[in-house]
């Protein structure tokens, strides 16, 4: 008796000390919200990428609902063109998905001439400049002629001018012919729309294609490098934009000016190569079967770009994955990064995943190319999954530069050492310089990061 007296203490005493087992993850409402705003913002990629995260983790899918996967099917129907993808989503005896306009993005209509970038979204004012006296237009209003500078900012849905009381929704400001019109400091070309959304004030630059490719250039490639590199990036840049312009036609805005689009840096400088890379290819688009070609591009594959599939689901022909020796010897080929574990955890924190301090980050399912599919994140407080896009995204591109790494503790540190620079899909940057240095025309540039797909002129 006194024997299972002493054995039952041990029982009751292990237990106690025994550390319970993680909590089931609690949905991240913050993770929700965020890939819902990417998406009504044209970050479509992004927001897929986290709307996927969730439903790689059950108990977060479970809370998310329906709404998660009519949301990715929206994507995956009306932006990427892969209508199968999106029909496998709807639930069973739902009706099918409609199908996307297929003339929508087809490269044998009359293109628009202008694009729209939304280059500010602030709640502070913005101060607006020129070298000549501004054209103002308040809603539907005639124009008329202004200071040289003026200070504009929102108040809830209408702007104010100068300090004045609250004016229209929308204001629409022109500089004279030639000259240019900046944003604090930073010029533009063309004219600026500006909008008030509760509290913020959208800036909008309405610009020639042409023009707007000549402020993109300089921000995605050096404008020192070979001049067939410059013109691949044209090509794939002006697809890009043309692809977004058609398919947001009925949005206030096209493209951003930052990374989740392509960066377009406005007029402060103008690069003889850039214009000349520009010119040589005016017109020149890349059609997939028919269809502008959904043109992504990265800093440096790694040796080997990736498939769009493996990374967000979703199936285009001429995003497949292709060897790529061209990128090698070259920055961002390899990398090694050492995070703090509470760098990573207040991370997470930002994204609305209340992690806890980071015991364990393991790789669980690797693409072909050897790029991280599925990650393990163990946390004091949850254990949960996420993409190695999504955990590059939120840990910080400029720290986890890619998605093909192995990751080691030390003690309260992470040590990440990886190859590429960049999602992986499509044109890699470096790869494009070292094609040229070999010799390679943008023609054959393109024809390897985007197989299948045809360099086509368009109609404006």
């Amino acid at each position: 008796m006194r024997k299972s007296l002493i054995m039952l203490f041990l029982m009751f005493a292990c237990c106690a000390h025994r550390l319970p087992p993680p909590a089931a993850s609690a949905m991240p409402d913050a993770l929700l919200q965020r890939a819902d705003t990417y998406k009504a913002a044209g970050r479509y990629l992004e927001a897929l990428t986290f709307y996927r995260d969730i439903a790689m983790n059950p108990s977060w899918k479970e809370s998310a609902g329906a709404s998660l996967y009519k949301n990715m099917a929206d994507i995956y129907r009306d932006y990427l063109g892969d209508t199968a993808q999106a029909q496998a989503l709807c639930a069973p005896g739902s009706p099918a998905a409609q199908a996307a306009d297929i003339r929508l993005l087809a490269v044998d209509q009359h293109m628009p001439p202008y694009i729209r970038v939304l280059i500010a979204d602030s709640a502070e004012p913005v101060l607006i400049a020129s070298g000549s006296p501004l054209q103002i237009a308040i809603g539907n209003d005639a124009a008329f002629s202004s200071k040289t500078s003026i200070a504009c900012s929102a108040d809830n849905n209408s702007i104010r001018v100068n300090n004045a009381a609250p004016m229209h929704l929308s204001v629409r400001i022109t500089p004279d012919a030639g000259q240019s019109v900046s944003i604090d400091g930073k010029s533009y070309r063309g004219l600026l729309l500006l909008t008030a959304v509760r509290g913020r004030l959208l800036v909008v630059n309405h610009v020639p294609l042409e023009d707007y490719l000549c402020g993109v250039l300089p921000r995605e490639m050096a404008p020192s490098w070979p001049l067939e590199a410059l013109k691949a990036q044209a090509v794939a840049a002006r697809t890009y934009a043309l692809y977004h312009m058609l398919l947001r036609c009925s949005d206030a805005y096209d493209v951003l000016s930052t990374t989740s689009s392509q960066v377009y840096g406005g007029s402060e400088k103008d690069y003889p190569a850039v214009r000349s890379a520009v010119d040589a290819t005016r017109g020149l688009v890349l059609a997939d079967h028919g269809r502008l070609a959904l043109t992504l591009f990265h800093a440096n594959s790694g040796g080997r770009t990736e498939s769009l599939e493996d990374i967000w689901g979703g199936r285009i022909s001429c995003l497949s994955s292709v060897d790529d020796p061209f990128s090698k010897n070259y920055s961002g080929d390899t990398w090694e990064k050492t995070v703090s574990a509470q760098e990573i955890s207040a991370a997470f924190a930002q994204f609305g995943i209340a992690a806890g301090a980071i015991k364990d980050i393991a790789p669980v399912e690797r693409s072909a190319s050897g790029r991280i599919k599925k990650l393990k994140i163990t946390g004091q407080q949850e254990t949960f999954f996420l993409s190695g896009n999504s955990f590059r995204l939120i840990a910080g591109p400029g720290k986890v530069k890619g998605t093909n790494f192995t990751v080691q503790k030390e003690k309260a540190e992470f040590v990440f050492k990886g190859s590429g620079y960049g999602h992986g899909a499509g044109m890699s940057q470096w790869g494009a310089y070292g094609m040229s240095k070999k010799g390679n025309d943008f023609k054959a540039i393109i024809g390897h990061y985007y197989p299948g797909t045809q360099i086509v002129r368009i109609v404006h």
